[in-house]
């Protein structure tokens, strides 16, 4: 881990593929949320988002754009992240497991 780069805190590939908005994206809003699913994925989303405007990239194109999305960098399976604005408290939630999905 030494030789980590500082910039970059999650433990997971920078190259791995997360969910983003493209609101974020083309609009460079502001993310407000951020899920770690029970199955690993991530999702950092802008919280006016659609369905249709979900995106992949990069976990580091995430990292390299806003270096406040570290603070989450070791947020639990199955927990999101909320906060006001950039710079903002984060706020921990449990999500909640629809039926379906067990």
């Amino acid at each position: 881990m030494l030789d980590r780069n500082a910039d970059f805190k999650f433990r997971e590939a920078k190259n791995l593929g997360i969910f983003t908005t493209r609101q974020w994206l083309e609009l460079d809003k502001p993310i407000l949320r951020v899920v770690h699913d029970t199955d690993g994925d991530w999702q950092f989303l802008t919280g006016d988002q659609m369905p249709d405007d979900i995106r992949i990239v990069a976990l580091e194109q995430m990292v390299i754009r806003d270096i406040t999305l570290n603070e989450v960098f070791d947020l639990d399976y199955g927990y999101s992240m909320d906060r006001d604005y950039i710079g903002g408290e984060w706020t921990k939630t449990k999500n909640e497991i629809d039926d379906d999905e067990e």
